[in-house]
């Protein structure tokens, strides 16, 4: 795995975890209220895009409005990139070209033209949609779901909600004028503490114009265990003989 693919995996993953869950006036989505710290996952991930297929074991860890540090082995579980997102910053080793690189969310930000942060990553991993509702946002009650339909800048945003559960199962993401755009899918969702669910897994299609041509990249997860231990560590240390990007 190059350096190029490995920065690529968590812009895709940061962009298909970035939207889910809101609230407004008369429709409400399940928004937790557990009382939890720290969370865990033991996934897997397939990802399709620019030639490559790769599957991958990963790990997920995380603190509560804190840190969340990834982990993706393709290999016989040797570790081939790891990333630690943090309040202020995104850390990614590339294990494989034995490469560092840092990203602050303005930089992120700027990428993808969406303003971002750690809040908004935190919400996109538990699939809680960190953006209201305003009165401008088409809100509808269809025969099997909810529809919210929103207005970002550029961006286009459709929603679509359980309409029992009131969780997020499909989201649009489309960019005015261009032919640019996330599908977003989740399946079933999870129970762990109290009223905290998450999904247990999710597929994106993301499709963009590169060199002129429309290009399509998949990544699809399962989460196949899903804790909420008392503690968890959080190791993230750059080797002397790695490239600072």
């Amino acid at each position: 795995m190059s350096i190029k693919v490995g920065t690529k995996w968590i812009s895709i993953v940061i962009i298909a975890l970035f939207l889910a869950g809101c609230k407004a006036n008369k429709f409400t989505v399940n928004q937790s209220t557990a009382n939890w710290h720290y969370l865990s996952t033991k996934s897997k991930l397939k990802y399709e895009g620019a030639g490559n297929k790769i599957s991958a074991q990963t790990s997920f860890r995380m603190k509560r409005d804190s840190v969340l540090w990834i982990s993706v082995s393709p290999i016989f579980g040797i570790e081939a990139l790891r990333a630690m997102v943090t309040r202020d910053s995104v850390k990614v080793l590339n294990r494989i070209s034995k490469e560092y690189t840092v990203y602050d969310y303005q930089q992120i930000s700027n990428m993808l033209n969406f303003q971002l942060d750690f809040t908004a990553v935190q919400s996109l991993f538990l699939a809680k949609m960190p953006i209201e509702l305003s009165k401008k946002d088409d809100v509808k009650k269809e025969k099997d779901h909810y529809y919210v339909r929103q207005e970002s800048g550029p961006f286009v945003i459709e929603n679509y909600f359980g309409k029992e559960d009131k969780h997020l199962t499909k989201l649009i993401l489309a960019i005015s004028g261009t032919e640019n755009q996330l599908d977003l899918t989740y399946g079933a969702y999870e129970k762990l503490a109290g009223d905290l669910t998450i999904p247990k897994n999710g597929e994106a299609t993301i499709q963009y114009f590169k060199d002129d041509a429309l290009q399509q990249t998949k990544i699809a997860f399962e989460h196949a265990k899903i804790q909420l231990p008392d503690e968890l560590s959080f190791p993230f240390k750059v080797p002397n003989n790695y490239k600072v990007n």
